[in-house]
């Protein structure tokens, strides 16, 4: 696995989609966009979010994370 320090958008923008790298050393703040609460509908082999068509708009093509809490 590469090590990579991301200090500024452009190091971010260099890394390979679908490669796996360990950070050592992150300079980006977070940007948080929108922070909504969502009630998840858990199926046997997906989870659904229902969300607005303007959020759905906002997501669509996104990457989508879960954190742990």
């Amino acid at each position: 696995m590469e090590k990579v320090n991301i200090k500024t958008l452009k190091d971010l923008n260099k890394l390979k989609i679908g490669e796996t790298y360990e950070i050592e050393e992150w300079g980006l703040e977070p940007e948080i966009i929108e922070e909504k609460e969502a009630k998840l509908l858990i199926k046997r082999k997906q989870i659904e979010i229902p969300v607005s068509k303007a959020v759905y708009r906002k997501l669509k093509g996104k990457k989508v994370v879960f954190k742990v809490m």
